[in-house]
């Protein structure tokens, strides 16, 4: 594993890493009420796990371009 991801991954585990706002709280709940009534329960969890597995892949990305882009801009302040 990375450093990167390592770094990502303790803060993603840390106390202070809370991404969930009211309004994506809300969306979240919105698209499963709609889910639940439009699939079967197997067919919602399996998209569910789907969507949550892609949403943590989005956020990990941003954190790694994130850390890659604050590197750089300390470089090349330093240079």
């Amino acid at each position: 594993m990375n450093e990167i991801k390592m770094l990502f991954d303790a803060y993603a585990n840390g106390k202070d890493y809370s991404p969930e706002t009211e309004t994506a709280r809300k969306l979240h709940d919105t698209v499963s009420d709609i889910l639940l009534e439009m699939l079967p329960t197997k067919e919602y969890k399996e998209v569910e796990a789907s969507l949550n597995a892609y949403n943590n892949q989005i956020e990990e990305l941003a954190f790694i371009n994130g850390f890659k882009t604050a590197v750089r801009l300390f470089a090349a302040s330093v240079k």
